[in-house]
């Protein structure tokens, strides 16, 4: 979709995982359950305008930086959550049949949720070393309104993609290519008299 070389990938990773880092750090609690935080919007970004390998590579840098950064243990379990949130992000983008880029981004997102946020995030809430909640099913039912977080940061990648790909991100666009049978000719309505 995008023609960027690697050194232009690397530069827009290093500064979508410094955004990361910083929504990161900035995060708090608003009910048990409920993180009030805009981590998936960089992670977003970067899986649809650099691709899935990058997008998971941006998940990855900033939940290690944010974690050491806040002080906290690395736990194998929610940073391979956070890689594969960038990750299924550039997987939808890049390889579902779904023409419409909004439907494609929200589809990204559901995959997200369910995989990420209710799957692997939550199981590593269970698991040690952080051991919050006794069973998957009561992580589960705590973990249930972060869809609402999770809606929040799709909204604002909808907002944010038609802005970055008319600005930043057009000069690196590729044409997209003609179906086989397609033409140009003008199609002529026969009239009757």
């Amino acid at each position: 979709m995008y023609k960027l070389t690697v050194s232009q990938k690397i530069a827009f990773s290093a500064v979508l995982a410094a955004i990361c880092v910083v929504v990161k750090v900035f995060k708090f609690t608003a009910l048990p359950g409920l993180e009030i935080s805009f981590s998936y919007t960089p992670n977003f970004l970067a899986g649809i305008f650099l691709g899935p390998m990058y997008g998971g590579l941006v998940g990855l840098v900033g939940d290690l930086i944010g974690t050491l950064i806040q002080g906290k243990a690395i736990s194998p379990l929610i940073t391979l959550g956070n890689t594969l949130i960038g990750a299924l992000m550039g997987i939808a983008f890049r390889y579902a049949y779904i023409n419409n880029v909004y439907m494609k981004i929200v589809f990204g997102a559901f995959m997200v949720l369910i995989v990420v946020t209710y799957g692997i995030n939550t199981v590593a809430l269970v698991l040690p070393p952080l051991s919050l909640y006794s069973s998957y099913m009561i992580a589960l039912s705590v973990r249930i309104p972060q869809a609402t977080m999770l809606a929040l940061n799709t909204l604002i990648v909808i907002g944010l993609y038609e802005v970055l790909d008319r600005t930043i991100f057009m000069p690196y666009k590729e044409e997209k290519k003609k179906r086989p049978g397609s033409s140009d000719t003008k199609k002529y309505e026969i009239r009757r008299k």
